[in-house]
């Protein structure tokens, strides 16, 4: 696919300027949309915002399983903080992590139980796991690190 505007000798002809504002356009090619397309400056820079942003504050969440049930933790791109209050001990429970998807490279989840789950099972939409515990026992919590890179969460 060719755009002119990206070709000889248009490019040579354009005006050099020693600034740029929001509204400034520049030519892309988008793999979503398979064309070229114009982007303005604030929409790149919101995007490099999200990528240099560290992710730094918790979010709380509580959940009171029975056995059998299967609790998903908060999907979107922040640290979570999980406490897990059953009743009583129970036989086993799964804990779904957030989906590679949604997280950033350095995500942390920490989960803490009042009981004892007995056969704890973790899954990672979309990413693998390396580390997780098979049993939580009752205020010794776990934690998980999530690394881009190798698109895995780690038990830290």
């Amino acid at each position: 696919m060719s755009n002119p505007f990206l070709t000889q000798p248009y490019n040579n002809q354009l005006p050099y300027v020693s600034s740029v504002s929001g509204g400034d356009l520049i030519p892309i090619s988008s793999q979503d949309a398979g064309v070229f397309a114009f982007v303005n400056m604030a929409t790149i820079a919101a995007y490099i915002q999200t990528l240099l942003t560290p992710v730094s504050y918790f979010f709380t969440q509580y959940a009171s399983p029975l056995t059998g049930t299967t609790v998903t933790l908060n999907q979107a791109s922040t640290n979570v903080f999980l406490i897990v209050t059953p009743a009583g001990t129970i036989a086993a429970a799964t804990f779904a992590l957030p989906a590679s998807s949604v997280v950033l490279d350095g995500q942390v989840v920490y989960i803490v139980t009042t009981q004892t789950v007995t056969t704890a099972t973790f899954t990672a939409s979309g990413a693998s796991l390396s580390g997780a515990p098979t049993t939580l026992t009752a205020a010794a919590p776990v934690r998980f690190i999530f690394n881009q890179l190798f698109n895995t969460w780690y038990k830290i």
